[in-house]
């Protein structure tokens, strides 16, 4: 509910933005927009953080097998059943305590990434002479625009260029 309202706002503020620019971008501006999600999948570090992700989601398996591997030797040892059930709440903080981990690590990674994105927008805008650059992502930011604006594949091939 709060998440519905949040993007409400979020959307209200973006629809007046857009509005403010629209009455103040003259005939010889240049607006021009991007794909935020192409240039995020097809950042430098995009690739890397996944592969850094996938070591960290492997590792963390990996963990958690020997834990429940550990479990289910008790268990067909017969041990003590309050042990048993200590082992179980052991894995579940254990289950808790990595998926925070990887959640603050992805986080750190997009932060990084949608850095990267703006830093390297703002610089090829300032480059190119561009008044604008509306970013794109599928939710409504941008509900039509003439391919002739889009430049993220110049953007893309500029970034891969200037890392």
């Amino acid at each position: 509910m709060k998440k519905n309202v949040l993007w409400g706002i979020v959307m209200l503020l973006l629809l007046a933005v857009g509005g403010l620019l629209g009455f103040f971008i003259k005939d010889g501006d240049k607006v021009r927009f991007v794909s935020m999600n192409k240039l995020y999948l097809e950042s430098s570090y995009y690739e890397k953080f996944q592969g850094d992700l996938k070591e960290i989601e492997a590792k963390s398996n990996a963990q958690l097998a020997d834990i429940q591997k550990g479990i289910r030797d008790y268990k067909a040892g017969g041990s003590d059943p309050q042990f048993i059930k200590e082992l179980e709440e052991e894995l579940i903080k254990k289950q808790e305590t990595l998926t925070a981990e990887y959640q603050e690590k992805s986080k750190k990674f997009d932060e990084i990434i949608w850095g990267e994105i703006n830093r390297i927008l703002s610089e090829y805008g300032k480059k190119k002479g561009i008044d604008f650059v509306l970013g794109a992502k599928g939710d409504g930011n941008i509900m039509f625009a003439s391919d002739r604006c889009d430049i993220t594949d110049e953007v893309l091939t500029y970034m891969k260029s200037h890392k």
